[in-house]
């Protein structure tokens, strides 16, 4: 049947050369001017894009020499003119690189490092960060790039000519994007002409394994707003999904960055007749704080989220008015396309398509976690991603962890339940999620976020992030009050306090409820500095390992308290005293 999917594997810059030649005048792009809110969006035809495209294929020959293939890096505003230097990189036969602008200093140059590239092309608006890469190595190579409009101008642009074949370049490198940093430093990921060309099969696999629905269904003739820049998998795939499959997308003005104002998405959604969202989840966790945006969201055909986990009574809620899905998959190996359940209170689960070669493997010491293992199918490489990437392998580990979920109707879907290295093993080889508490005690309303370890230790630690309305003074790790109005703040004596009250709401609970014989004491609970706050990818997730660092005098000192406790527990004991209860 693979057989029959192959006239869906196209290039993606001969898919929008051909729709610029079939549909010239259609509109597949809707972008923000700086007058955007008085003079409402801009569009980008089929005909501008591939004359972009075309223009900035001709600019790279112009500023480069022709012929020859190497790796570029791109460090721009969030507008199109990515997707420009994309088209026009595949087109010459160069490597776009697309590190993230918000990535360490450190962390940008160790992707030019590990790519070998010596050259970054660059916009006004990020010179500075381009100086401070070359105010640590000198000998990058800075070029400028000029404006969207430049681009947009390109009624007399020749047609820059492409005629490799499918077979011939499905497995070039097009692009380099990279990881996120959750587990360390960036790693750059090498996605081929062939990656990109299964976005070109979801039309088929709906078709396929209709009347089954998947839940990328909803994106076909939709106006989807897409919350995720371009430097990321789901935010230049949105122009790879447009390419193959009918949709416009809307994408944020510039200089709107996470975290994003819930007014400000109310406009653009209502500007532009958005019909779809497409976000991580902290924005709808941000709409469902007020009425009536969260109203809006209720509205829209279907809002799909990706990169964390979405708050289980926020999810339900959304899910009772719209069409609510969770997008799975990562840098290296793609979307996973799942189907859809009729089930409302299904949307975050999952119901993989065969041409994944999904297979679940129970882990070691658990009821119910399973591993997601991505297996080799030979007549469903058109559709596997993962293969595009890992090429030797006949089976991918993704780490995450699943349990299985059985509904009413005697169907068995599968739930997130975290990453493989989420699970914490104590020194007594008891093992358990360091999710499973986090989420349990972020629910706390003066709780911004929490960081949950302990391997190798008796008993886990755990470090709380505030609201920033409830930050703590750095000297003496008490409550900021500089706001000497703000009565809504505690004063910087009742730290302890504060502590105290969400131990005793939230932990206390989590104690309670059970992870077998594990408890979390008090004294290995503390309150993060507002002067340290929690290490975070681009993507706005915790990276676990630098938590762990910034944090390790503290976490030793929690760990020496807990010591000093426990010997004075043993010491009362010993002579008769009762313990503390």
């Amino acid at each position: 049947m693979a057989k029959d999917a192959r006239h869906h594997n196209r290039l993606l810059v001969k898919v929008i050369d051909e729709n610029a030649e079939r549909t010239p005048e259609v509109i597949l792009i809707r972008y923000a001017g700086s007058d955007w809110e008085t003079a409402g969006y801009k569009t980008i035809t089929w005909k501008q894009l591939a004359g972009a495209i075309n223009k900035a294929a001709y600019w790279l020959d112009a500023r480069l020499c022709i012929g020859r293939t190497h790796t570029i890096a791109y460090l721009g505003p969030n507008d199109a003119r990515y997707y420009f230097l994309l088209g026009g990189a595949i087109k010459t036969g160069r490597r776009l690189l697309i590190p993230d602008g918000r990535v360490t200093v450190e962390g940008t140059l160790s992707l030019l490092d590990q790519t070998q590239c010596n050259l970054l092309i660059t916009a006004d608006e990020q010179i500075e960060k381009a100086k401070e890469l070359v105010a640590v190595r000198p000998e990058l190579e800075i070029i400028t790039i000029p404006s969207l409009e430049h681009f947009m101008d390109n009624e007399s642009t020749p047609h820059y000519p492409y005629t490799k074949t499918w077979d011939e370049t499905k497995d070039e490198i097009a692009y380099i994007i990279h990881t996120s940093g959750t587990t360390g430093r960036p790693k750059p990921i090498y996605h081929t002409n062939g990656f990109i060309g299964i976005w070109g099969t979801y039309e088929y696999l709906a078709q396929r394994h209709w009347p089954k629905r998947l839940t990328y269904d909803h994106i076909f003739d939709s106006c989807l707003l897409t919350t995720c820049p371009p430097q990321w998998i789901a935010g230049i795939a949105s122009l790879f999904f447009t390419a193959f499959n009918r949709a416009v997308i809307v994408t944020l003005p510039t200089d709107m960055v996470f975290p994003l104002k819930v007014q400000d998405v109310v406009k653009i959604i209502q500007a532009n007749h958005v019909t779809g969202l497409f976000t991580p989840p902290s924005l709808i966790e941000d709409f469902s704080h007020d009425e009536t945006a969260f109203s809006v969201l209720k509205g829209l055909d279907f809002v799909m989220f990706a990169g964390a986990q979405l708050d289980q009574a926020v999810g339900d809620i959304l899910s009772r008015f719209t069409n609510l899905h969770t997008v799975i998959g990562s840098t290296e190996t793609g979307p996973q396309p799942s189907f859809q359940s009729a089930d409302p209170s299904a949307w975050n689960t999952f119901d993989f398509i065969p041409e994944t070669g999904a297979r679940f493997e129970p882990v070691s010491g658990s009821d119910d976690l399973y591993e997601l293992y991505l297996d080799r199918h030979p007549e469903s490489e058109l559709f596997q991603g993962g293969f595009n990437v890992f090429r030797d392998r006949d089976s991918i580990p993704t780490h995450e962890l699943y349990s299985p979920r059985v509904f009413a109707d005697n169907t068995t879907r599968w739930i997130f339940h975290s990453r493989s290295d989420d699970l914490v093993k104590l020194s007594w080889l008891a093992k358990f999620s360091a999710t499973d508490i986090e989420d349990a005690i972020a629910r706390h309303p003066r709780v911004r976020s929490v960081y949950t370890g302990g391997e190798g230790r008796d008993v886990p630690f755990i470090i709380i992030e505030l609201h920033d309305r409830h930050c703590l003074d750095e000297n003496n790790n008490g409550i900021n009050n500089n706001n000497k109005n703000n009565t809504n703040n505690p004063s910087p004596s009742s730290q302890t306090e504060l502590l105290d009250e969400i131990y005793n709401q939230a932990i206390t609970a989590v104690n309670a409820n059970g992870i077998g014989e594990i408890c979390i004491p008090r004294e290995t609970v503390m309150l993060a500095d507002p002067a340290k706050p929690f290490p975070r990818t681009v993507k706005m997730t915790i990276i676990r390992k630098e938590v762990e660092r910034c944090y390790a005098e503290k976490i030793e000192a929690m760990y020496r308290r807990w010591e000093e406790v426990r010997k004075t527990k043993k010491r009362e004991v010993q002579h008769g005293v009762d313990g503390i209860k």
